[in-house]
């Protein structure tokens, strides 16, 4: 029972016995009877009820004083940091387990105080760890001012310097912009990088960021775009320095774009941020008006050198106009006409077109030579897509676009060049008495007839010294254009001598085969000799050297062409040959390796990919050795690897019985002793 429950009772049980036991008195004493008794006895009644309300908390004061003092010590203690104190609580629970307020409290009191005493513990740890935080704090703001002061002078450099690097980057942008150069570059994507000169959008005629550089250098060639893909894919692959050297050397260094010539420069660089990437730099150059200089210098130069020609060798000239008129006018209809396989008449055409494309490139008549190579290529896909299996109309179609006119008029056009320079009466003019060969036939018949052979021989030497002419004066003209050929392929060749005897044969007889000759020589440039680094690396000279000998043996007359070039590799001929179907396998097995050698003759052989103006269609010399069996002679190859070539045409001289040298001619014969 809590205190002032007890005390309200004590105060109300006391005070109401006085009441009962006067209520008892009164009613043994008779004082009940009377009225103010029982006023007196509601006073005193309300006296008690009174004196019960209030005497609880006068007599806790009383009773519980000296506690209250002592839980106000305790505050006190506390108050001032006194955490160890202890407030005594007394044992006063009662029998319902209950105990007053005041114990509750003391002993409240005492909890509170411990909890405050632990929580204080860990304050103070806490505030020395707010005081260790609040100093780091401090250190940290102190250190991030001194970065962020730092920062803004990095900052103001870092500002002033991105100024500086603006400008550069303008300036050197305007001078990319303005260098007349593009400039762009591209990784292992092969897509250009966003930044490219102004240049570029110039010479593509479009923004290039992420296009496709195989697709940009060739828009129209998808097997040009994959070799060139294939190749990048090599150049960014590789690690060693030599073979990425010798990739980007095969990469196109000149491209014809929209019309234009543009030269192009690779140039390895690494990634501007990451230094393990490579990337490739493109410089291209427009050089459309360079090439334009070049090609009319060039056609100045051309038509100089083909007015040279033209005085130096005028007899050529002049009988060339005149068998290419025939060949046009008379024997190309007549070959198309006639009724030959197909297969065989588009082969002599080949073989014709391509000696006078020969004949022509040796005269100097460049574009006649070139359209003859547009004519070939044209008969080449006729040829090649057929498959042998030719229509009778095939060739008369192919044939709509060169008509004999057409062909004829190519001559005319280069041939109005040289009227313009040297006159128009140039090729007709002639101040020697002409007399037809076949009345010089004629005449040397009738003298052999009439006369005995002694007597007849000095008149018919003197009769051929009109017609007949050294062989070496029908191939004088290879000498300038083998030092011309060679200069253009990029090679060094030494002076080209024809040696040996000046023996007389008659030029209509001989003309041809002088004339295809040109393909042999052609073969020595191309083929046979080396390029001077080549040379240099084989412990050659650097100039090359062809040679070509005249000499009597018998009745033969002996043509030697030979070079100090690569060689002719057997195995390469063999390997060659049945890869174009000159020859089965099996054939060439049981072939000796001179026979192999002559296959070089077969027609359709060729040992390059693929043909351009100089060769390739594999029908030179094929045409060499047609002219050769119709004079009846045959053809002996010595050959060494790394050494060199040495072709011998041996050839049957023509009435050998009347034939003789200039020389001989020149020191006169003695008497004839069966004429005394």
């Amino acid at each position: 029972m809590i205190i002032k429950t007890r005390l309200l009772v004590i105060a109300i049980v006391f005070g109401l016995l006085p009441i009962v036991a006067m209520l008892i008195a009164g009613d043994q004493t008779g004082l009940s009877l009377h009225r103010e008794f029982y006023n007196t006895i509601a006073i005193v009644l309300m006296v008690t009820i009174l004196a019960g309300l209030l005497s609880p908390g006068i007599i806790r004061q009383w009773l519980f004083a000296n506690q209250i003092q002592k839980m106000k010590e305790f505050c006190q203690q506390v108050k001032i940091g006194h955490y160890d104190v202890v407030l005594t609580v007394p044992n006063e629970r009662g029998n319902d387990g209950d105990e007053n307020e005041l114990v509750d409290l003391m002993r409240d009191m005492n909890w509170m105080v411990h909890r405050i005493k632990v929580n204080e513990l860990e304050l103070r740890q806490s505030v020395i760890d707010l005081a260790q935080s609040k100093a780091e704090i401090q250190a940290q703001k102190k250190a991030l001012e001194e970065v962020n002061a730092a920062q803004l002078l990095i900052q103001g450099q870092l500002q002033g310097r991105t100024q500086e690097l603006k400008a550069a980057v303008d300036k050197l942008r305007n001078l990319m912009d303005n260098a007349g150069q593009g400039f762009l570059s591209f990784g292992e994507d092969l897509k250009v990088a966003g930044e490219y000169s102004a240049e570029c959008v110039m010479i593509f005629n479009q923004e290039i960021r992420n296009e496709f550089i195989p697709a940009l250098l060739y828009p129209h060639d998808t097997e040009q775009q994959a070799f060139l893909t294939a190749l990048l894919g090599k150049v960014f692959q590789e690690d060693d320095a030599f073979l990425r050297d010798n990739y980007l050397s095969l990469l196109p260094e000149e491209l014809e774009l929209a019309g234009s010539y543009v030269q192009i420069t690779y140039k390895l660089i690494h990634h501007p941020v990451d230094l393990a990437r490579r990337e490739i730099l493109l410089i291209l150059t427009d050089v459309t008006q360079k090439r334009k200089m070049e090609e009319k210098i060039q056609a100045e130069r051309d038509i100089l050198s083909l007015v040279v020609r033209a005085v130096t060798h005028q007899q050529e000239f002049t009988k060339a106009k005149v068998d290419y008129k025939v060949f046009c006018r008379q024997e190309l209809p007549e070959l198309l006409s006639s009724q030959a396989a197909e297969t065989g008449k588009i082969s002599e055409i080949f073989r014709t077109v391509h000696t006078w494309k020969g004949t022509f490139a040796q005269l100097g008549l460049q574009r006649v030579a070139a359209k003859l190579h547009e004519l070939e290529s044209a008969l080449s896909k006729l040829r090649d897509g057929t498959e042998g299996n030719l229509a009778p109309t095939a060739i008369m179609a192919c044939f709509v676009d060169y008509q004999p006119d057409i062909l004829y008029d190519w001559l005319e056009q280069e041939l109005e060049q040289l009227r313009k320079v040297l006159g128009s009466q140039f090729l007709s003019q002639d101040e020697t008495i002409v007399v037809e060969s076949c009345k010089l036939h004629q005449l040397e018949d009738k003298i052999r007839r009439l006369l005995t052979p002694c007597q007849a021989r000095p008149l018919i030497e003197d009769l051929r010294h009109l017609r007949y002419k050294p062989f070496s004066d029908l191939i004088n003209i290879f000498p300038e254009y083998i030092a011309d050929l060679a200069l253009r392929q990029g090679k060094e060749i030494s002076s080209l001598s024809i040696t040996g005897a000046r023996t007389l044969v008659d030029p209509e007889k001989y003309h041809d085969f002088a004339k295809v000759l040109v393909h042999v020589f052609r073969n020595a440039v191309a083929h046979g000799l080396e390029t001077p680094d080549e040379r240099l690396e084989a412990g050659k000279q650097t100039q090359g050297q062809i040679r070509c000998h005249i000499e009597e043996h018998g009745a033969n007359l002996l043509i030697t062409i030979a070079d100090d070039g690569r060689g002719i590799d057997g195995n390469v001929i063999r390997r060659l040959a049945i890869a174009k179907g000159v020859c089965s396998e099996r054939t060439t097995a049981d072939l000796t390796e001179e026979e192999v050698i002559q296959l070089i003759f077969a027609d359709g052989f060729s040992s390059v990919a693929s043909a351009n103006e100089l060769s390739g269609r594999g029908v030179g010399l094929a045409a060499v050795k047609q002219e050769l069996e119709k004079l009846g002679g045959h053809i002996e190859i010595m050959t060494m690897v790394g050494k060199g070539t040495k072709f011998t045409f041996v050839l049957p001289l023509i009435n050998s019985e009347y034939r003789m040298s200039i020389k001989e001619a020149e020191q006169g014969n003695g008497a004839c002793i069966s004429c005394g």
